[in-house]
């Protein structure tokens, strides 16, 4: 039987993490909450004052206010399943600041830590996966659960930003505090970047080892055009699953098969003096650019 390409993803995931079937009947879907203070200068700001549009993904967020004069912006982004890319733009009515924001991570039914980005004029990116990576949260965790948590705070480096960590008898509470461009931001093929999975070698051999899986065969044909871009997961032991920027078409998924056999990866990773040498390997995403031989 032939599956849809659409579907393929939501059937590739449990790949990502292989997780003893009773522990995972466990979970459910959850969304991601996303809170955005808007302006830390004034006693009181409405969240009404601000536009809220995405501008990547599809009816992956909604608003969740019920107060609009806390200074609070409260989104639900849809956890989904598969490798996720949401960017949203967030503009100030009264004088046209905006902000554009983009969250990667991999959905998986299971509950995920909240996320809070205050709101600031320009483009951020955060990598969820690597930030629960720094946290030292297990995924599958019920991170809601009703045991007695002593609330806590503490701040941990995240490989290029700093990361606040505030868990509570509701669950955890992930701030980026250090949103310069690419400071918390995905990782990528080109180069060797403090904390984050990269490619050994950078785009020249990434390319080179794409070229040697498509001479046996996969894909049987590339889409399309002359470049593509994508995102893609890189787990702790190396492993990879890829998504293009692109409509999902047969030639396109073939094209993400292939990626899956390159080796080489280099897993982001944390400094933890329990782990050997001192470092703790993580899961973290990663940009990627491919051209046509």
């Amino acid at each position: 039987m032939r599956i849809h390409p659409s579907l393929r993803w939501a059937l590739l995931l449990p790949s990502l993490a292989l997780v003893p079937l009773g522990l995972r009947a466990q979970c459910c879907c959850t969304n991601i909450v996303l809170q955005i203070p808007l302006d830390h200068l004034s006693w009181v700001q409405s969240d009404r004052a601000f536009e809220v549009k995405e501008t990547r993904g599809q009816y992956t967020f909604h608003r969740a206010d019920k107060d609009s004069t806390d200074g609070r912006l409260d989104l639900l982004l849809d956890a989904g399943c598969g490798l996720r890319d949401i960017q949203l733009e967030i503009t100030r009515r009264t004088n046209g600041e905006r902000m554009v924001l983009t969250v990667l991570f991999v959905g998986f039914d299971g509950w995920h830590p909240g996320l809070r980005v205050p709101f600031r004029p320009g483009s951020f990116e955060v990598d969820l996966e690597r930030m629960v990576g720094c946290a030292g949260l297990d995924r599958w965790q019920d991170r809601t659960a009703a045991d007695a948590r002593v609330p806590s705070t503490e701040e941990v480096s995240c490989g290029g930003c700093r990361l606040r960590v505030e868990r509570d008898s509701t669950g955890v509470l992930l701030e980026p505090l250090d949103l310069w461009t690419d400071g918390c931001g995905a990782g990528s093929v080109e180069g060797d970047a403090y904390g984050k999975a990269g490619y050994t070698d950078g785009q020249l051999t990434f390319l080179e080892a794409l070229a040697i899986q498509h001479a046996q065969g996969r894909p049987r044909s590339f889409p399309d055009g002359r470049g593509w871009s994508g995102i893609g997961h890189v787990g702790p032991t190396g492993s990879f699953h890829a998504r293009m920027d692109r409509e999902q078409t047969e030639r396109v998924y073939d094209l993400e098969m292939s990626l899956m056999h390159i080796t080489g990866w280099k897993p982001a990773w944390v400094l933890d003096e329990a782990a050997p040498g001192g470092r703790r390997s993580i899961g973290s995403m990663v940009r990627f650019t491919l051209e046509r031989p």
